[in-house]
């Protein structure tokens, strides 16, 4: 997701999502709190030069905005980052669309590759039915 300006937007659904940080050098430790939306920050890893917070909690249609702060205990708030989140919306505009269906339709029946990707909202493995039926389930939904 950018540090700033408008949100990416994650368009798969699943119960636990990964906000990962990267940073410049090392880091052992941090803080990752909500400022806006549902979720809740569940356990926290630290690997290298990357910091992973698990989210729990997010709803299909909002804006997270998460703090990091605190970075190998500098006491400092290191940015505010928002993550989209829009179930079904897999060319990412924004809005579950009539397009977001065309693009299912094309795809469907085909393995996921790095192309494809966002076309499988349930995780399968393949573009099947089910994420057909996402979208159709969340059309009209959106995010600012």
């Amino acid at each position: 997701m950018p540090l700033s300006g408008i949100s990416g937007v994650e368009d798969r659904s699943s119960g636990t999502y990964n906000a990962v940080f990267t940073f410049n050098g090392a880091v052992t430790s941090g803080q990752v709190t909500v400022l806006s939306g549902t979720a809740t920050v569940g356990a926290i890893l630290f690997s290298g030069n990357t910091m992973t917070a698990q989210l729990t909690g997010v709803t299909s249609a909002e804006v997270v905005t998460l703090r990091v702060q605190n970075i190998n205990g500098d006491g400092q708030q290191h940015g505010d980052v928002p993550f989209g989140f829009l179930t079904a919306d897999v060319n990412g505009n924004r809005t579950v669309d009539r397009p977001d269906l065309q693009q299912l339709q094309t795809d469907r029946g085909q393995p996921v590759t790095a192309s494809n990707f966002r076309d499988d909202i349930n995780l399968s493995g393949i573009v099947d039915r089910p994420d057909q039926q996402s979208v159709q389930a969340n059309r009209g939904h959106s995010i600012p």
